[in-house]
This record gives structure tokens, C-alpha cells and sequence, in this order.
């Protein structure tokens, strides 16, 4: 019914794998990935899931409640690259993929449209997956989230969200995130194994550790198959601050150490400014 308002959550299972799409899609891109049956196989998945959402927003349309409609577009983390889990995902120009604490598998391309939300911007505002509950619910309802938390409900600590409905009603303008800081993954003091690692963004700066599961294959820059990188505009590169690096950038740097990213100005992470800013490590 369209007088009736609606929540929908869709959470496909494309691009992941297994990879698998019907072969009318994986014709589409016979010739279009070098030859590499694994990017062919993802490309063919994410045009599935966009000829999904077109589905969907096309429904919408017909119902007549299109512009009364929020709709939200993300993910949550980067894609496997290089081959790794058998994939190949892209998230060049940044650095890494979904098994790292690199930008690449942990920084990601999101959209919005509906009403209120203005159109033909884009931003780098921080925001986080947790804020899409607090944000939503005090979008849908005019009033501060916390007055929801039924009675009885756990204290609301700083890592379950925050409201960042304004910034996005804002259009993403500098400065209108709630945030300032973005916490990727973190272990106790003397913990023997940390996973992908530690990781923490306070304002431009991120520092990083990296742990035991940092694979090889997707330590750095990985242009995709059959993607000309000279012909292709990356939006972000425009923070990446030089000519775009390609290849393997190894797995001893940060593995023992702090390292420390300026992720404004060096998005996709070539300059370690540790030894320059000690006291921000400490």
C-alpha cells in the first residue's frame, strides 16, 4: 500500500562469494576482464544486484512513493582483491582489501536519496555502520534516538552510534559529522593474537598495527583486471596527493610498529609519518 509507511532491509548476498550469476550476465564482461574469470564472475554479480535494486526503486515508483522514500546504498567492508578468497574485487586506488585494516577494506562508497537529502553531492564526513541506527530512527521520527531505548535497556556507550542524521540533511558540508573519530578494530594491551591487527582514526590522523591475518595478496595496490587505470577517474584520488601506486607494498611495514597516515591527504596510505609525529603515536 502506498499510504502505509515501510521499512525494507535487502542484504544481498552478491558480490560475495560463492561467485556465481546467471551466464546471460557473465557474457556481458566476456571480453571486458583480461581474461581473469574471477573479475568476470564479480562483475557479472554486481550487475545482478544492480538490476535488483532497480527492482526495487522501480516499485517503489509505481506504488507512488518514490519521493517519499529514503533509500540507502552501502556495504560493509572492501572487497577481497588480488585473488584473495578466490575473488577479485577492486578497491584501487586505496590500499588493501576486506582481509586488511587498510583504507581499502575498511573505507567505503556509500549513497542517499529521498526527500530532505540534497542531491548531486558527495562527501568525506565521517560516518560509521553503527550510526544508521540512531541516525534512522531519529529521521523517521523528529525526535532524539535515545528517547526509543526501552526501560531496562543496556547504558548506551559511544561505541554503539551516533546520530548523524544533520550531516547527511546537510548535504555532507565540512565539519557537520557528529564524528571525529572512527574506530576500525582494537585488542588488550599484551593480546598475543589481534586478528587484523589495531587501528583508529582521531580527526585526519589514523594509526595502525597490523595482526596476524594481514594477507600478502592484498597488501597493496591492486589495479583490476582488464581496468585501464590511466583512462579510469577515481574520485578519491583526488586525496591520494601523486601519481597512483601500483603493486605489492609488502607485509612488514606497521607489523611491529605504529604507523601513522594522514587518511585526508593520503587516502590510499604511501607516507608513514610515525618518525615525524611521535608525540600523535604516543
Amino acid at each position: 500500500s502506498g499510504s502505509t509507511p515501510l521499512f525494507l532491509s535487502l542484504p544481498y548476498q552478491a558480490v560475495h562469494w560463492p561467485l556465481e550469476a546467471p551466464a546471460e550476465y557473465v557474457a556481458i564482461y566476456a571480453r571486458k576482464t583480461g581474461g581473469d574469470s574471477r573479475r568476470k564472475m564479480v562483475c557479472a554479480m554486481a550487475k545482478v544486484l544492480d538490476d535488483g535494486v532497480g527492482n526495487v526503486t522501480d516499485a517503489l515508483k509505481r506504488q507512488g512513493i518514490w519521493n517519499d522514500t529514503v533509500v540507502i546504498f552501502s556495504s560493509d567492508n572492501g572487497g577481497p582483491t588480488n585473488g584473495n578468497e578466490g575473488s577479485w574485487s577492486s578497491n584501487f586506488p586505496l590500499r588493501g582489501g576486506k582481509n586488511t585494516l587498510w583504507e581499502g577494506g575498511t573505507r567505503l562508497v556509500g549513497a542517499i536519496r529521498g526527500p530532505s537529502i540534497p542531491k548531486g553531492v558527495y562527501t568525506y564526513e565521517k560516518f560509521h555502520a553503527t550510526d544508521w541506527l540512531p541516525t534512522l530512527v531519529s529521521m523517521a521520527s523528529g525526535r532524539p534516538w535515545t528517547s526509543f531505548i526501552p526501560a531496562g535497556e543496556a547504558p548506551y556507550l559511544l561505541g554503539d552510534g551516533i546520530d548523524n542524521w544533520p550531516m547527511l540533511r546537510a548535504g555532507g558540508v565540512p565539519g557537520s559529522s557528529a564524528r571525529d573519530w572512527l574506530l576500525y578494530e582494537t585488542h588488550a594491551s599484551g593480546q598475543i593474537h589481534r586478528t587484523h591487527g589495531d587501528a583508529f582514526v582521531l580527526g585526519d590522523l589514523k594509526i595502525i598495527r597490523t595482526g596476524q591475518v594481514n594477507p600478502r595478496d592484498e597488501n597493496g595496490w591492486f589495479v583490476p583486471p582488464g581496468e585501464d587505470s590511466n583512462a579510469t577517474r577515481y574520485l578519491i584520488a583526488e586525496r591520494c596527493g601523486e601519481l597512483l601506486r601500483k603493486g605489492d607494498a609488502g607485509t612488514s611495514q606497521c607489523a611491529g610498529d605504529w604507523c601513522l597516515f594522514n587518511i585526508t591527504a593520503d587516502a590510499c596510505e604511501y607516507h608513514d609519518l610515525a618518525k615525524e609525529r611521535p608525540d600523535d603515536v604516543a
